[in-house]
């Protein structure tokens, strides 16, 4: 049996992320997303900031907005160095629904 060695990376969110040894994973090279502009929604479940993006299938949380957002483009960095970039159609259009209660 062979034991490996885990270590933590220190993360803006409170949770920790236990990851092996050696395992780190790049950051995408800037020039893949530069200039790239997606669409979040952020909504508060208490304790939590919740933002999900809108255009892929990526949401992330923090205990404030602006770190729920830092958690989300960070989530999105990795996301995006193993899926191709989503066609640079129009943004989303947001809209609010009523119902009946």
């Amino acid at each position: 049996m062979t034991l490996r060695a885990l270590v933590t990376r220190p993360r803006p969110s409170a949770t920790r992320r236990t990851v092996p040894a050696g395992h780190f994973r790049r950051r995408p090279s800037t020039s893949k997303l530069l200039g790239m502009r997606l669409t979040a929604a952020i909504t508060h479940e208490p304790p939590w900031y919740v933002a999900r993006c809108l255009d892929v299938e990526v949401a992330s949380q923090g205990e404030s907005v602006e770190e729920a957002l830092d958690n989300l483009r960070e989530a999105l960095e990795l996301y995006f160095e193993d899926a191709p970039l989503p066609d640079s159609g129009e943004p989303p259009i947001i809209a609010s629904v009523e119902i009946a209660a």
